[in-house]
């Protein structure tokens, strides 16, 4: 049977599996650990010189975003030595499990031996999150105000009710809410909490337009080091949304984490070249605008805030289960009103009944670091969870 090489998501390794388990339109069924199909993985240190040089090739064609064969931007791509295919996974990832699970038997060691990890972050967009997706909006006073009320009036409650909880959050704030509200995004600062990047216009990244991409992140962290002199080490992007070319950004301007995608319960280690980066994930269901948002376009019930702290509660219980991370997304202008913010507070009390670590995303990706470092250095990853 004709043999193929598969970069298993691990910069230092190559796993040799039969061609016939490749399946271009589906990289995520190539191979994992245990498939009874897995050859045993080589040290790229110990691969041919024509190898080697023809899957690094590949790697770096995947990373400027050519040959790109699946539907998924995180696709796959082929090196060929002496007309023999050799496959290179580009999931950008650490570890995946690919054809396999991914163990959850070894829990990550939290700061005072807590079951979880636990991040309060605040999204704070303001008009910019209705003026992003529709220019006509910047004329509806109406619509806006529903934006303004988050830094005119939400943002005053919430801060005063993390002083009483004594508790620190994180702040991502657009370029352009900073600089029409300048003086609200310093109180934030003034008052210990961590300021994260999170666009400009609140507008989505463009596949098709990456220069205005790195743009948009260069002038973000520039506003918010300019106003604050704090340079953020944190990104999140309008809405969770990637590009192929975000994590290279990211890498380039310094970030030390990303708090954007939703395949894991845990950290992880981005792969890839380049300055270490870290996934803080997160997930629909730790986040209040599907239960508070609401537009006459797409009208919804709004849910009552004690059905949605029952969820968030239950979700806690879970992620306690296997060490995870309780990445809690809330956006001043639907959590501020009065009747929730009484919600939070209950929450936050659960959070210290159950012992949860409550910690900024840049604690919280300190401590990983410092813990749990890249593999290269031997650090606990998805892979080696079981063991």
């Amino acid at each position: 049977m004709s043999q193929a090489l598969v970069s298993y998501l691990e910069p230092a390794y190559i796993w040799e599996v039969p061609a016939t388990r490749f399946r271009r339109d589906h990289p995520g069924y190539l191979v994992g650990k245990g498939d009874p199909q897995a050859g045993p993985r080589t040290p790229k240190t110990q691969c041919s010189p024509e190898v080697l040089a023809a899957v690094q090739a590949s790697e770096a064609q995947f990373n400027h975003g050519d040959e790109i064969f699946a539907p998924s931007t995180f696709a796959t791509t082929l090196a060929y030595v002496d007309s023999t295919a050799y496959i290179v996974a580009g999931i950008p990832s650490t570890d995946i499990h690919v054809g396999g699970i991914p163990s959850m038997t070894a829990k990550p060691l939290w700061p005072g031996e807590a079951a979880v990890a636990a991040m309060l972050t605040f999204d704070v967009d303001g008009e910019s999150l209705w003026i992003s997706r529709e220019a006509e909006n910047a004329q509806r006073v109406g619509v806006l105000s529903q934006g303004r009320y988050g830094p005119k009036v939400a943002l005053g409650l919430i801060l005063d009710l993390l002083d009483e909880l004594d508790v620190k959050a994180t702040f991502f704030v657009p370029g352009w809410v900073a600089e029409r509200y300048p003086l609200e995004i310093r109180e934030i600062a003034a008052r210990g909490h961590e300021l994260g990047h999170h666009g400009y216009l609140h507008e989505w990244p463009d596949p098709n337009d990456p220069a205005k991409e790195e743009a948009v992140l260069q002038r973000g962290l520039e506003i918010l080091a300019n106003l604050t002199g704090y340079r953020p080490v944190g990104y999140r992007s309008p809405a969770w949304e990637f590009t192929p070319s975000t994590l290279r950004f990211l890498r380039k301007f310094g970030f030390l984490y990303s708090s954007n995608l939703m395949d894991d319960i845990r950290p992880y280690w981005h792969a890839g070249e380049g300055a270490p980066l870290l996934e803080l994930p997160v997930q629909w269901v730790l986040d209040d605008a599907p239960f508070f948002m609401f537009s006459t376009r797409t009208p919804r019930p709004i849910r009552p805030a004690a059905e949605v702290e029952q969820i968030w509660k239950e979700e806690l219980d879970g992620l306690m289960e296997y060490g995870g991370l309780f990445n809690l997304t809330m956006h001043p202008q639907f959590i501020g009103r009065p009747g929730r913010l009484q919600m939070l507070r209950r929450v936050v009390a659960a959070l210290r009944q159950r012992g949860a670590w409550l910690a900024t995303g840049r604690q919280i990706a300190e401590f990983w670091a410092a813990q749990y470092p890249p593999r290269e250095t031997g650090g606990m990853d998805r892979a080696e969870r079981s063991v």
